[in-house]
């Protein structure tokens, strides 16, 4: 589970369907994030952080662009 990512996308008032949206990914992908815990790669959790204005570790974590390899 990234509750980090679901926190966020929270106080930018932004649904799993917007967030997905401007990321360029399913809704789906956004879920299995915030409640599965999938690691997406790298471009994505560069683009997930860029909507969302945090920094991509502060959200995925230090070493995270190893885990979606």
């Amino acid at each position: 589970m990234n509750t980090k990512v679901l926190v966020a996308r929270r106080q930018r008032e932004l649904t799993q369907e917007e967030l997905a949206a401007k990321v360029g990914v399913f809704r789906a992908d956004i879920s299995r994030i915030e409640s599965q815990g999938w690691v997406p790669p790298l471009d994505i959790q560069e683009k997930i952080a860029a909507v969302l204005r945090v920094e991509r570790t502060d959200i995925f974590g230090p070493g995270s662009e190893m885990s979606a390899l």
